[in-house]
């Protein structure tokens, strides 16, 4: 199931990345590895294809006019 993730990072080198989600009747944390590699690398996709930063406001505006 796709949808919105957190992926929690912490200062502590001891503490693994943890990824937390939630859908329509539950949540869910993951820790293993690999399973939190994906989640890393979609977010880093997502990050290469966003417009950057100071576009942000000026593309909101522009979708605001539409409606």
């Amino acid at each position: 199931m796709y949808g919105m993730f957190h992926l929690l990072r912490f200062p502590a080198a001891e503490l693994p990345d943890v990824v937390y989600g939630e859908n329509l009747t539950s949540a869910f944390y993951l820790d293993k590895p690999d399973e939190v590699a994906s989640y890393a690398e979609a977010l880093d996709r997502l990050c290469a294809h966003a417009a950057p930063a100071a576009k942000t406001a000026s593309i909101l505006r522009a979708i605001q006019k539409e409606y």
